[in-house]
């Protein structure tokens, strides 16, 4: 069983999704619930759910409901529904990060390579 942040990030989607169904953002003993999350195996989606709930982006509570994954209540905590906007936001703002470093180590390049000589030759050639 290989699990992965991608795959994390997949199920707190699927689960934010859900949540839209109920009230609160708090799903009530979920019928069919693993259908929901083809993408994993039954195995994953249990580590999966201890991990969100770890990390605080979801409360679970466990029942003797066997029908329904033996959940009560799953609840997606505000930290679970601005997760998700809040990694892209760093992604996107890292990455433009990375664009304009690139940029000006292209700048500083060129301005070392050309003009410092352009300039040197110049203080020379007036002396």
């Amino acid at each position: 069983m290989k699990l992965s942040i991608r795959k994390q990030h997949k199920v707190l989607n699927a689960l934010i999704d859900l949540s839209r169904e109920y009230r609160d953002n708090t799903i009530y003993r979920p019928e069919n619930f693993e259908n929901n999350f083809t993408f994993v195996t039954t195995g994953e989606l249990i580590e999966y759910l201890k991990i969100l709930e770890s990390e605080n982006l979801i409360d679970v509570c466990y029942g003797d409901y066997p029908d329904n994954f033996n959940i009560n209540t799953l609840h997606i905590t505000p930290t679970g529904l601005s997760h998700i906007p809040n990694v892209n936001y760093s992604n996107q703002k890292k990455w433009i990060d990375r664009i304009i470093s690139f940029i000006l180590g292209i700048l500083s390049g060129w301005f070392i390579t050309y003009v410092i000589p352009m300039i040197y030759s110049a203080l020379q050639q007036s002396k």
